[in-house]
């Protein structure tokens, strides 16, 4: 015997609607045709029936279309974050490239006190805008670096890299003190004082200081070389081409050269880290997560 459309249409009200999501819709639509073929009474019914049918199913429409565009608003972030990081790479090597090249070049043995004296009494205002911009790009290449550690540890590489970062930023750091200490120099030669006589006071801070500047900007350095060879960034023959080229980056800082220091430096940063930077933008390693299922 068929039931009436009204003995069970008041209950499916009180129904909870996640109850839905399982075959009773079936049953639920099965009974809207069968109320509309009962009495008058029944028919009262089951349309209540039908529009609690259809906002559920407009409910789940919408669930759909936002959970889509909480997908395309998720990839985009992400696409935004990775341009980040890799702009900030290949502009690091620029940045340190531009600003030594720029300083006036030192022949012989560093620190060559005469050749010192010379160029800061010839162009006070390049030296100081030359060591200014030193300093700032050893602070961007310690946040290129730290952006190239989060790259390779989505990679899976998450070893050789943690290890290598704080070496880097050390060495990054001590770095940039010892354009600081050339501002003593320009600081003389501006009131009229003993140019020579201040940058040979300071060669007894500045000598242990690049030291330690270099020695551990290369152990990082190092510690790079060996996490980009086996995080499979990038193809085999740019593999080895930026491990030789942060190998070069940290053998330069030891170098007591002036073309070395300056020129050969900021060659190899450039060499090293624009495949990286390049490789960043083209390939996001973040996955998107998977909508949860309510």
């Amino acid at each position: 015997m068929i039931v009436p459309a009204l003995v069970v249409g008041g209950p499916l009200l009180e129904l909870d609607e996640r109850l839905l999501e399982i075959p009773l819709i079936r049953l639920g639509l099965a009974w809207m045709v069968i109320g509309w073929k009962e009495p008058a009474s029944a028919v009262r019914i089951a349309p209540m029936t039908h529009r609690f049918i259809l906002s559920f199913q407009n409910r789940l429409r919408w669930d759909g279309a936002r959970r889509g565009t909480c997908c395309r608003r998720l990839l985009m972030s992400i696409q935004a974050k990775h341009s980040l990081r890799a702009g900030v790479v290949a502009i690091a090597p620029v940045i340190l490239l531009a600003a030594l090249s720029y300083h006036p070049y030192l022949p012989g043995r560093l620190p060559n006190t005469d050749a010192l004296v010379a160029e800061v009494t010839a162009d006070p205002t390049r030296w100081g805008v030359v060591h200014l911009a030193s300093g700032v790009a050893s602070a961007v290449l310690a946040v290129a670096f730290l952006a190239i550690r989060s790259h390779l540890q989505e990679l899976g590489e998450d070893r050789w890299s943690a290890a290598a970062l704080p070496f880097v930023v050390i060495g990054s750091t001590l770095y940039a003190m010892l354009p600081a200490m050339e501002f003593a120099p320009l600081a003389a030669s501006e009131t009229g004082g003993d140019v020579g006589a201040a940058q040979d006071a300071l060669i007894p801070w500045f000598i242990p200081l690049l030291i330690a500047a270099a020695v551990t900007f290369a152990v990082g350095m190092v510690g790079f070389a060996i996490s980009v060879s086996r995080s499979g960034l990038l193809s085999p023959l740019l593999t080895w081409v930026v491990v030789v080229a942060l190998l070069v980056m940290a053998l330069s800082r030891v170098v007591p050269l002036s073309a070395v220091q300056f020129y050969v430096h900021g060659v190899a940063a450039l060499v090293a880290m624009l495949p990286v930077a390049y490789s960043m933008w083209k390939h996001p390693t973040t996955s998107v997560p998977a909508p949860r299922v309510p």
